[in-house]
């Protein structure tokens, strides 16, 4: 699956295109401010696998203002593709859909995360920000490949792992560092805009990943299901922040959830299935 690049209606993001729609479900994956295009093959794969036909989108730094993400290019982007669609989030990009979907300004027809952080960040990482003047314009965060703070590396702080990344607005930046602060609650207020749209939800947390600690889902969104990987389930580790986007176990479970089709309807395909085709 190659996909071309269409610049949605806001400039700065760009949404993937998959090749001709056919019927069956279709997905908007968010990609972190930050982090590269490239790292979101392995999902891309594991949907498309799956017969989920998914698009990334890529908010470029001139469009990483969060309320440009959360009230034009999540909505745009949805607009865009045929329905049913799923909302699909890593990490932070699993932050915004979900306040997307809190907000009112997304409405997908169903929401899968995985590892998205729903409360607080780590107090390390916000420490790291705060001290670390932010310059105007943007950060090449590939350049900080080297930079440590109290021994740790610093965009594991930031990322949880290594992935591949692309320059970050500082603007963005900005809003990680308040976010370390501001959404102890997030969790509980996405729990309730489930509840009362009757969005069929999923979330996937790792045993080990310290920027979005499985308790902050379990036990506190009851109306997602919500599935840890780690040694008890069925990876051979337990997995950190960055792995659960880049070790098929995860990958899998999350496409697997999206192709089933909880709680969406196509109609194509049930009269395929009545037809028994």
């Amino acid at each position: 699956w190659m996909p071309g690049r269409a610049a949605g209606a806001t400039p700065g993001c760009s949404l993937t295109v998959a090749p001709a729609a056919r019927p069956g479900i279709h997905a908007v994956v968010v990609a972190t401010p930050g982090v590269s295009p490239a790292a979101y093959a392995p999902m891309l794969a594991a949907l498309d696998a799956r017969g989920v036909q998914a698009r990334l989108l890529v908010p470029r730094p001139e469009a990483q203002a969060p309320e440009t993400i959360l009230h034009r290019c999540i909505p745009e982007a949805l607009a865009a593709t045929p329905r049913p669609v799923v909302l699909v989030g890593h990490g932070l990009g699993g932050t915004l859909a979900a306040e997307a979907v809190i907000a009112g300004t997304a409405r997908p027809d169903a929401l899968a995360l995985l590892g998205a952080p729903l409360r607080f960040l780590p107090n390390a990482l916000h420490d790291w920000l705060a001290e670390r003047p932010i310059p105007p314009g943007s950060v090449d965060l590939p350049a900080l490949a080297g930079a440590t703070w109290n021994g740790r590396a610093a965009l594991d702080l930031l990322l949880g792992g290594s992935l591949p990344l692309e320059p970050v607005a500082s603007t963005w930046l900005r809003h990680v560092a308040g976010h370390a602060r501001a959404h102890e609650d997030l969790d509980l207020a996405l729990d309730a805009a489930l509840e009362a749209r009757e969005l069929p939800a999923w979330i996937g947390v790792g045993a080990l990943d310290r920027l979005a600690p499985p308790e902050d889902a379990r036990g506190r969104v009851e109306h997602a299901e919500v599935v840890r990987f780690g040694l008890a389930r069925f990876a051979d580790r337990d997995p950190g922040h960055a792995d659960l986007l880049l070790e098929p176990e995860p990958l899998e479970a999350l496409a697997a959830w999206c192709a089933r089709r909880p709680g969406i309807r196509v109609p194509a395909l049930e009269e395929s299935d009545r037809s028994g085709g």
